[in-house]
């Protein structure tokens, strides 16, 4: 692969890890401000408009499976899981303040598939991703 290629994709991934924390961050203001509608509408526009996927379409997909489909159809590579995991147990918490309990339990099962993944195979020990596969847990029981 030459150098103008690999230059390439390093962008294209480097952008990817920014939306992906603007959109969290973003999603975070809103639902702190109480607009909690607003934040799950702009994180399913721009999962749509930046990577081509949104909330339900990551529902139709198996939770066992989300992390190989991430990587192979949408291009994510490990440092995109983590982010987009925070986000989808944002966007349950959201859906669970809208009394949607069945998206947001959906959501939760994906969020916790990522970080199930990310637990197994990253090296570095994380407490806060620990304590979230507890949190989902004890939520989906």
């Amino acid at each position: 692969m030459g150098f103008e290629r690999r230059d390439y994709l390093k962008k294209q991934i480097d952008q990817l890890g920014r939306v992906l924390g603007k959109m969290l961050a973003d999603m975070l203001g809103l639902k702190q401000q109480g607009q909690v509608g607003e934040a799950l509408q702009m994180v399913d526009e721009t999962m749509q408009r930046v990577l081509s996927l949104n909330l339900i379409s990551m529902i139709a997909v198996s939770p066992k499976e989300l992390v190989s489909w991430l990587q192979q159809e949408h291009q994510f590579q490990p440092e995109h899981l983590a982010p987009m995991a925070d986000i989808l147990y944002e966007a349950a918490e959201g859906f669970l303040l809208q009394k949607d309990t069945a998206t947001a339990r959906a959501l939760w099962e994906r969020a916790l598939a990522i970080y199930e993944h990310l637990e197994a195979t990253e090296t570095t020990f994380s407490l806060e991703r620990h304590y979230r596969i507890t949190q989902i847990k004890s939520l989906l029981a």
